[in-house]
């Protein structure tokens, strides 16, 4: 195989192009990469077209392609590898982070096949555990030069003239779009016009502090230290999935922001959390976030929350534990004494909330590969607990339905063996006019009940938020017809 990457010599704006060229197509993704927290978005990329497409369910693989889908039972991790070994590339363009390969979602279900732990068989969202797509043509947006790209892979039975020439074509479709680009209306956001939704909650307040308690019970007789116990809010809500994202990044920016076309649902992501980095030059990065007020209503209260968050024993304690757990989750695949903890209790402040951030990296060996990373690591330690497989048992025990694709890993997986995934929080998923999102929060013996079902909803606000917006932006697109 091969590699084509052509600069583009003309501007590009990510959102209208995804508007205009990816919108309506079965399989699109958005790696947003919102620039608001310096080093970590420097690139947004975009593609879709897939050659196949990866589902799966339990150990259930559906290879989806032209020729229709083909189905094995398997290890899904193992499947995956496999995939990325058969398509590698030798290391090249090392200055862009993704030059294709796989992109989707491995949902917090697949750590089952890590952790031999049980799952619910109910899925409100009805998402497979895991679905990735091979993308051959990626689109590429450095944020910081304010510069293009089109990468492009050539398969070993194709041709690369006739690629090239394919290429060109496609930047010139490109150049016709962005010659008819026009800045977009701003969006209807006064609180006194928004529409009121019925959300239904997997857990009422009076159900979830009984379940904090529980838990506390059980760090109390020395089963776990900490467990991220969550709960799903459902709405009817129909809108176009794309408006819906544009109003969440707009009003809730955050550096792993991304929005994914998978058929018959959409990823809506405005995730602040890194879940696992690993680069070509084998270095490896996690950055967990345990600890979360809300912003203030004025310049004093703002900074009286975040030096509250910041002084917090309780919010330092989460931290510290899942700080832990990351660093023993790495040992087992990183270099001995290559790993340390570059930041720690770091506070970062996003559109709707203040977070306590750690920073965990390492170092890998040369022959240690993409999913031998995820597995040592997978599900992420901030959405699990410690100890992570007892953490998990517990939170089997205390909630309702599959997480799906919430608590997972949301990004690629590169040809060159390097890949970025998100923790999958503050994320909506839509559905045929319904939409799915979750919300929780670490508890540990010192956790508030009733602070701590606070906590879980200012997560919830700009995603309730962005779907409000989104009914009065559909009812005001339904007059106009």
């Amino acid at each position: 195989m091969k590699l084509i990457v052509k600069e583009l010599a003309f501007p590009i704006h990510m959102e209208w192009i995804f508007e205009q060229l990816y919108q309506e197509k079965k399989y699109a993704f958005w790696l947003d990469g919102n620039h608001t927290v310096p080093g970590l978005s420097g690139y947004s990329m975009m593609g879709g077209d897939p050659s196949f497409v990866l589902r799966i369910k339990g150990k259930s693989i559906e290879w989806i392609d032209h020729t229709g889908v083909h189905e094995k039972q398997s290890d899904p991790f193992h499947e995956i590898q496999s995939i990325l070994d058969s398509y590698a590339l030798t290391p090249d363009q090392e200055e862009l982070p993704f030059i294709g390969g796989l992109v989707g979602y491995l949902g917090y279900e697949m750590g089952q096949h890590v952790h031999h732990t049980p799952v619910h068989e109910t899925n409100p969202s009805d998402t497979p555990d895991a679905l990735l797509m091979f993308v051959d043509r990626v689109l590429i947006y450095n944020q910081e030069l304010g510069k293009g790209y089109i990468t492009q892979i050539v398969m070993r039975d194709q041709e690369i003239s006739d690629i090239e020439c394919q290429l060109e074509t496609w930047i010139e479709k490109l150049r016709c779009v962005m010659e008819q680009y026009k800045p977009k209306q701003p969006f209807a956001s006064s609180a006194d016009s928004l529409p009121d939704i019925h959300y239904v909650h997997q857990e009422n307040f009076k159900d979830y502090m009984e379940k904090v308690v529980q838990i506390q019970e059980w760090i109390a007789q020395g089963d776990i230290y900490q467990a991220c116990f969550t709960h799903q809010i459902e709405a009817k809500a129909q809108s176009d999935a794309f408006v819906m994202y544009q109003i969440l990044r707009n009003i809730n920016p955050a550096p792993f922001s991304a929005f994914i076309h998978l058929d018959h649902f959409s990823i809506l992501s405005s995730s602040p959390e890194r879940f696992l980095k690993a680069g070509i030059d084998k270095k490896v990065e996690s950055r967990p976030i345990k600890g979360t007020r809300p912003r203030g209503k004025d310049e004093y209260q703002d900074r009286k929350l975040k030096e509250e968050l910041k002084m917090s024993e309780k919010d330092q304690a989460e931290n510290v534990m899942i700080v832990d757990l990351v660093r023993n989750d790495l040992g087992r695949v990183c270099l001995p004494g290559s790993i340390l903890v570059s930041k720690l209790l770091n506070v970062e402040s996003y559109a709707t909330v203040h977070q306590l951030v750690s920073v965990v990296e390492g170092e890998i060996g040369n022959h240690v590969k993409a999913m031998e990373i995820v597995k040592a690591t997978f599900p992420g330690g901030s959405m699990t607990g410690a100890p992570k497989k007892r953490a998990m048992e517990i939170i089997f025990e205390q909630e309702n339905v599959k997480r799906g694709v919430y608590a997972g890993g949301l990004g690629y997986f590169d040809v060159r063996g390097n890949f970025d995934l998100s923790m999958v929080i503050r994320t909506i998923i839509y559905r045929e006019g319904y939409v799915y999102l979750n919300v929780g929060g670490g508890i540990i013996a010192d956790s508030n009940p009733a602070m701590e079902y606070k906590e879980s909803m200012d997560k919830a606000f700009a995603l309730k938020r962005a779907v409000r917006i989104a009914l009065k932006e559909e009812d005001r697109r339904m007059q106009l017809i």
